[in-house]
């Protein structure tokens, strides 16, 4: 999830960048797309499917 959220902010920045945004102005403009930090981690906590490997594979995982 980490390098989803960090692929989509440089994209986003990159392209305020080609839009002729300085690179403070980039900068600010991909986090305001993109959402704060902590509202990005509430946001994927709040759901189980994200929280572990065991939640979303269970059915991959031996249990004899």
């Amino acid at each position: 999830m980490v390098v989803e959220i960090d692929s989509h902010l440089h994209d986003v920045r990159e392209q305020a960048v080609k839009d002729g945004a300085s690179d403070s102005e980039a900068d600010l403009t991909a986090w305001q797309k993109i959402g704060d930090e902590r509202e990005i981690l509430a946001e994927a906590l709040s759901k189980p499917e994200l929280k572990s490997f065991a939640w979303r594979h269970g059915d991959k995982i031996n249990h004899a």
